[in-house]
């Protein structure tokens, strides 16, 4: 009878097991199953709404609770107790003005100074974004078996690789990456390859006996900050950006941190900056950051940086860099998708900019061109032996025509003819886009316009210019008119 009657009960487990897992139900995890620790928690109320957390205080060695009007809000709290007295299943707390409160078996009683008493329930709260998949296209940095995307961060230099990954990082049994901090070795480690835009999936864990100082840094360079701030009143919130200079942003509103040991995500959509064939840089970087399914950054601009990685300047591309600050903490499934740029937009032509000609008699035609026409020689260019190579009449502001000495009887006559256009790069890219053969870059010419040389199909060679600010053409406005 006996073991008719345990076959019926495992029977009825089972079912009742088989039919959960149909219905896709898992019951919610104990914190400290979580987290190691069954006294560190939120909590909300029962019956009056309010929240409640408690932490551990590693500066005070101490356990701490404190009473929150929003969950999330940056802010002090209304109260903050101590803990008095713990052992195993309970532990007893105080404040200042009579308030106490008592944990045990899984409830959360609060007694304010007046008597109002906070029923709390516990809350097993995780982000929206964990286990999210890496979307079709995107690239899985790490899958928890592998670090061969990754490489130790050479010391002191924020982009460069200088050995296997596991010179830093160790594979943990249950699918982790563990950034360790070695003796007489750096524990950070940087992507092999490196990205410009792109959307960045991270998980990330803490360890609870030590605060860690660590962060992801995208392009090496811009900082978002990993760190324990659960229980903390008005501060930077973990996922905060760590070493920007300008716009001197508020801190997040809201910290959404969840206890240590809790598996935490990092969700970011990346631009990086764009330069001008000068170096000089022509759009910031912007960022949109998530911590925990949340929205704390929308699209700011990152001016500019402090710090150590201010020293070198930015970049257009860079690795994904996870910062070793002497405490180990653990990551685990990060992927990349890098964002598709749009087709190059062909920037405005202002216009034929020059005309230049071979000449095989160079002092009448200059004679022509500045006695006869009146228009005025602002400038003549020399080979490098001293000889004449061109010289250029004014027409206008924005328009001139440029005579060369004849070179080789018989040459063509028209040398080339010149299009202005508001952004020589752009134009650039937008032609190699079309399939147009044009030069790696784009450059300074002789009199400070930024230019480059086409052939169209049939032979005749087009310069594309922009006039700068440093060049002759912009300084001469209004002078050597005819």
């Amino acid at each position: 009878m006996n073991n008719l009657l345990k076959r019926v009960c495992l029977a009825v487990w089972f079912a009742a097991a088989l039919i959960s897992a149909e219905a896709g139900t898992k019951a919610p995890a104990k914190a400290e199953e979580v987290n190691g620790d069954r006294f560190v928690s939120e909590w909300t109320d029962r019956s009056n709404g309010g929240y409640a957390k408690v932490y551990y205080d590693r500066e005070a060695s101490v356990y701490k609770l404190i009473l929150l009007d929003e969950l999330f809000a940056n802010a002090e709290p209304r109260a903050t107790l101590t803990c008095t007295k713990k052992d195993a299943k309970k532990a007893s707390f105080e404040g200042d003005g009579g308030w106490s409160a008592t944990i045990r078996r899984g409830s959360l009683q609060i007694v304010e100074p007046g008597g109002k008493v906070f029923d709390g329930e516990r809350m097993n709260r995780q982000s929206e974004t964990l286990g999210k998949p890496a979307p079709e296209g995107a690239k899985v940095l790490f899958d928890g078996r592998s670090l061969d995307h990754w490489l130790m961060l050479k010391p002191k230099k924020w982009t460069e690789g200088c050995g296997p990954a596991s010179e830093s990082a160790e594979l943990l049994p249950d699918g982790a990456l563990r950034l360790i901090p070695r003796e007489g070795k750096n524990g950070s480690i940087i992507t092999r390859e490196t990205y410009s835009d792109f959307v960045l999936h991270v998980e990330f864990r803490v360890p609870a006996e030590s605060q860690v100082n660590g962060g992801v840094y995208l392009l090496s360079k811009y900082e978002i900050n990993i760190k324990d701030t659960f229980g903390q009143g008005r501060g930077a919130s973990c996922c905060s950006l760590g070493n920007l200079k300008e716009p001197s942003l508020p801190q997040p509103a809201h910290n959404y941190a969840l206890p240590p040991m809790s598996w935490q995500t990092l969700d970011v959509d990346f631009t990086a900056p764009t330069f001008d064939a000068e170096g000089n840089k022509t759009a910031n970087a912007r960022v949109t950051v998530w911590f925990n399914g949340y929205k704390i950054y929308d699209d700011v601009e990152l001016q500019s940086l402090k710090g150590a990685v201010a020293r070198a300047p930015e970049q257009a591309s860079g690795p994904i860099y996870l910062q070793e600050h002497g405490v180990s903490y653990d990551f685990r499934n990060i992927w990349i998708q890098e964002k598709k740029k749009s087709d190059p937009v062909r920037p405005r032509i202002l216009g034929v900019a020059h005309a230049g000609f071979f000449t095989s008699d160079f002092e009448s035609t200059c004679r022509l061109y500045g006695e006869f026409f009146g228009y005025e020689n602002p400038s003549t260019i020399r080979r490098d032996d001293g000889s004449v190579n061109l010289t250029i009449f004014k027409i206008n502001d924005r328009q001139y025509v440029e005579i060369f000495k004849e070179r080789e009887a018989g040459a063509p006559r028209l040398y080339h003819f010149a299009i202005e256009t508001d952004d020589a790069e752009a134009m650039r890219l937008y032609l190699q886009s079309k399939g147009v053969k044009v030069p790696e870059k784009t450059s300074k010419g002789k009199i400070g316009n930024l230019n480059y040389f086409v052939t169209d199909p049939n032979g005749v060679i087009c310069e594309i210019v922009q006039y700068g600010d440093g060049g002759e053409t912009v300084a001469n406005y209004g002078k050597h008119m005819p």
